[in-house]
């Protein structure tokens, strides 16, 4: 049976990068929504890249700045 598995990392420049192999179904809407809510938590820029070897997984970059107002 494999594991739901969500990476990430922050790298020195602010960027949030994580990635995920085949979620169940079970578990898909749940890392959709902890992807939408890091978003909304950090603000900033998102991209996705879909990667061919497998099926519908993400691999998401994030940045943010902590400027101002900013989120942390």
């Amino acid at each position: 049976m494999a594991t739901d598995r969500i990476t990430g990392v922050v790298l020195r420049d602010g960027t949030i990068k994580s990635q995920t192999g085949s979620i169940s179904g079970a578990n898909h809407d749940n890392a959709e929504n902890f992807f939408v809510r890091l978003k909304e938590l950090t603000g900033g820029e998102e991209t996705r890249e879909s990667r061919s070897e497998i099926s519908h997984d993400h691999s998401v970059s994030h940045t943010h700045q902590h400027e101002g107002g900013g989120h942390a």
